[in-house]
């Protein structure tokens, strides 16, 4: 039972025998799943979710200045109370979280600062570099708010992570600024869950498609017949937790050990499928709009975009589309983005995603080797210049594509990082890009939708290609195009 009182269905609680913590199945949740959402929904509409407590010698920063995590179903939120202490290190943490259930979805945080520290965002005076924070001018944080937003009510698992105990700030160099260490970054317990009793509107975005989970069917009889051990059934998958790669987790020997096997199995996302609402069907009939006319459709970047363009031939090689072409028009930085290159080949349209290379680790052998990070700042100039070029050349059917999110890497979670694609920064990369379509009226095709609930997905820790995600997110950009 993973309920500590079953008159409440989202207090956060798990078993434990002699001190050890103990997994809860899927056939428990699916057992109680009626009884407690039903529970649920006829009494408390507030929370207050038990928070792990890791040993302090061990965990990072921010899970120790964690007061508390509530849960208001009735809004859709989930509050992170922070100690209210003058000396806590972690003054502007970031987190991320994700619920998983019938269906999945990200939580999207917004913060709070300190009553005084609002009226006089300067008090403090701190300087960051990794966890190891001192006294800066950076505002306190004392608590954070997300909301998420799923189309079925029920019982959801609910995971909340710190990334970084002091996160990159706009006017401040985050080469050197160090995430919390992703075997001990869990805030709430690991089997924690909430009853979701509110449906909110959904955006035109998620109208489109939700991540919904979609176990295997088996038969009802073999169904009888299994264990709660048994590894064909459904019952028995876990929450959604994210996924990264330990440190010296790269030689073949180390990928067989537990230690780093059981955090990078993809495994975890099996049960879960894309539900496009026969999406596939709407946008094969729209290609009609183009005839048999040549079409050429280009996708400006570097990786993300080759890949991108990859998927979307799929999808046309599929429906037997031989007049439509996707390519892929390199360009690492936003500042190499070439108007007169892409005119040049008379696409029919072009997206542009150029982000990669502003936040990743440069090749060794290249010539931006050793280059750290695009700044906030930086990087908004370079993309104001690269709108305003693209613009000038007055090229149809231009759109804007958001920044991908990259799992956690070794090479991000060291300190210092070599490699600064973390969530906070691509979110960052992305606030930009949609300022500045929105300002510039130039489409945003905003993916993220997509890609945010199974963010950490990719095989290798950084490109979605040939998975279910880059399928639904070409197939999801395809639309856009052809709705412009």
């Amino acid at each position: 039972n993973n309920d500590s009182n079953n008159n409440n269905g989202g207090k956060l609680a798990r078993k434990k025998t002699n001190d050890s913590i103990e997994s809860v199945t899927l056939a428990d949740w699916i057992a109680e799943y009626q009884l407690a959402f039903e529970a649920h929904a006829a009494n408390s509409t507030n929370d207050t979710l038990n928070v792990a407590q890791p040993a302090q010698s061990l965990s990072p920063l921010l899970a120790l200045e964690v007061e508390s995590v509530s849960h208001i179903p009735e809004e859709c939120k989930v509050v992170v109370d922070f100690r209210k202490n003058n000396s806590r290190k972690c003054r502007n943490p970031r987190i991320f979280g994700r619920i998983s259930g019938p269906y999945v979805a990200l939580i999207e945080w917004e913060d709070k600062l300190t009553a005084t520290e609002e009226s006089n965002p300067t008090a403090g005076n701190t300087t960051v570099s990794g966890n190891n924070a001192t006294t800066t001018d950076i505002p306190m944080v004392h608590q954070m708010v997300g909301r998420y937003s799923v189309p079925s009510r029920g019982r959801y698992f609910i995971e909340v992570i710190g990334l970084f105990c002091n996160g990159p700030q706009w006017n401040q160099s985050f080469q050197k600024t160090c995430m919390e260490d992703p075997t001990r970054h869990r805030i709430t317990q690991d089997t924690a869950f909430i009853s979701v009793t509110t449906v909110s509107s959904l955006s035109s975005e998620l109208a489109f498609g939700h991540w919904k989970w979609s176990p295997p069917t088996i038969n009802q009889t073999k169904l009888s017949n299994l264990t709660d051990h048994d590894n064909e059934d459904p019952r028995n998958q876990p929450p959604l937790l994210t996924r990264y790669q330990p440190q010296n987790c790269r030689t073949s020997l180390d990928l067989k050990t537990d230690r780093c096997r059981i955090p990078m199995s993809l495994d975890r996302f099996t049960p879960y499928q894309f539900d496009d609402n026969d999406a596939a069907g709407r946008v094969r009939s729209q290609l009609s709009q183009w005839g048999n006319k040549t079409v050429l459709l280009c996708f400006v970047g570097l990786s993300h975009s080759r890949e991108l363009a990859r998927e979307v031939g799929l999808w046309l090689s599929e429906w037997n589309a031989t007049n439509i072409q996707a390519i892929s028009m390199d360009a690492q930085f936003p500042r190499l983005v070439n108007p007169r290159r892409i005119a040049s080949r008379r696409c029919t349209a072009t997206v542009v995603a150029s982000g990669q290379w502003s936040a990743g680790l440069k090749p060794s052998g290249g010539k931006y080797r050793g280059m750290g990070p695009t700044g906030f700042p930086e990087y908004e100039d370079e993309v104001m210049n690269m709108v305003a070029r693209l613009k000038k050349r007055k090229l149809t059917n231009l759109f804007l594509r958001s920044i991908h999110y990259n799992a956690l890497g070794d090479i991000k979670t060291t300190c210092p990082p070599q490699d600064w694609r973390s969530p906070p920064v691509i979110d960052a990369y992305n606030d930009i890009l949609v300022d500045l379509t929105t300002s510039r009226k130039v489409p945003f095709i905003d993916t993220n939708f997509i890609v945010g609930p199974m963010w950490d997905i990719s095989a290798d820790l950084c490109h979605y290609k040939n998975d279910r995600v880059a399928r639904a997110e070409a197939l999801y950009v395809l639309s856009r195009i052809l709705s412009a």
